[in-house]
């Protein structure tokens, strides 16, 4: 546990030094240290820390070391991470080497996702960190994969230059996510919202879905289960009444409704001043990709909160929400820089840290053993 904490009051203490986002440098730097000091925590972790890597995937790997690729395919994952595992095992049989390639390739993106996005990369940092998501990358490890493999997708999907290639490549790229999980399935739905427009009108329809997806969640599941999510039977997922409802649960609906509104206020009700498609940072400087639209982002949140509320009453609605957690991390930080009044952006920015601070905290003491599998941590050296 302790680690965990070293880790995020330490990054946020460097974040503090200086302003990193001021150029593209320093934006740089201070992206490779913090994923670099995370991605070596979760690479150097043993194979009880996170929940389904002791239960799973660490005694799949050692599984596979010793199979022929004729019956590779026989163990009930997706073919591509029984792959990613026997490419692993041709050159090394050591379950830590599996563990660090997984790690460096899933945190690594992130980060690269951040650098290339966020306009203000200690809080999307942080966010990384105190949503759990950091967490939840040590625990799901193949839907870790396929979210930061469409990641990558809609990084190329950004390229509206490449014109009908970025389509044949998004779909191509999207297609090797699924074979790490399943559910990435859905990725093929994402890029509808980069033509929906979010207007003041908006605001209020989004109220109404969140509202709907509570009363609709049976239909919702419904709906979801059509796309066969993974290759096992997830109907044992689905809640009696009020067994998902919990304070964990409710916090994470919460504070995601609380990260749309403030888009929603900032970027839509008062509007923002626009920077264009890039932002600046000198002029021997790079400059940072802006191709994400507001509207889009804030559509990306509104799934989250919409999944999250479905979730309360069937718990795997709740793992959707990682491939739309990354633009999280985007969001909040443009929304508050797009603030006109200072006083307000300093009261909105540093409740944000200290709720979000808290809460991890207590998440970290209270149930991350249950939940994550990520408490307590050990080196794997000490294994």
């Amino acid at each position: 546990m302790t680690i965990y904490l070293v880790a995020l009051f330490g990054l946020m203490l460097y974040g503090a030094c200086k302003n990193h986002n001021t150029t593209n440098r320093r934006r740089k730097i201070y992206t490779f240290v913090a994923f670099a000091c995370l991605a070596l925590i979760a690479m150097l972790r043993s194979y009880n820390v996170g929940r389904d890597l002791q239960s799973h995937y660490y005694k799949t790997f050692l599984r596979v070391v010793n199979m022929d690729w004729n019956n590779l395919f026989t163990l009930g994952y997706e073919n591509g991470y029984l792959v990613f595992y026997k490419l692993i095992s041709m050159f090394t049989d050591n379950g830590q080497c599996m563990i660090a390639i997984h790690a460096l390739f899933v945190i690594g993106i992130t980060g690269w996702f951040i650098y290339r996005n966020s306009e203000n990369v200690v809080m999307s940092t942080f966010l990384f960190i105190t949503t759990c998501t950091w967490f939840m990358y040590m625990n799901i490890m193949r839907q870790a994969m396929a979210v930061c493999t469409v990641l990558i997708a809609l990084e190329i999907w950004k390229r509206k230059d490449w014109k009908i290639k970025r389509y044949v490549l998004y779909a191509a790229i999207v297609i090797l996510a699924m074979q790490f999980h399943s559910s990435a399935v859905i990725a093929f739905f994402i890029p509808i919202f980069d033509y929906l427009p979010f207007k003041r009108n908006q605001i209020i329809v989004s109220m109404g879905v969140m509202v709907l997806s509570l009363l609709l969640y049976n239909q919702i599941f419904k709906m979801i289960s059509l796309f066969q999510i993974g290759k096992r039977d997830y109907t044992d997922f689905y809640s009696t009444s009020g067994e998902a409802i919990n304070k964990i649960s409710l916090y994470f609906v919460a504070i995601y409704i609380l990260i749309f509104l403030i888009g929603t206020v900032s970027l839509v009700y008062y509007k923002r001043n626009s920077l264009g498609e890039r932002r600046n940072y000198g002029p021997d400087e790079h400059v940072i990709e802006r191709n994400y639209s507001d509207a889009f982002l804030l559509y990306m949140v509104l799934a989250i909160v919409v999944c999250r509320i479905t979730g309360l009453k069937i718990n795997i609605m709740a793992r959707m929400t990682y491939y739309f957690m990354p633009f999280t991390f985007i969001l909040l930080p443009r929304a508050l820089n797009a603030f006109h009044n200072t006083n307000n952006k300093k009261i909105v920015k540093y409740s944000v840290y200290l709720l979000m601070t808290l809460a991890f905290v207590w998440l970290s003491y209270t149930s991350a053993a249950t939940l994550y599998g990520t408490v307590p941590y050990q080196f794997f050296w000490d294994a």
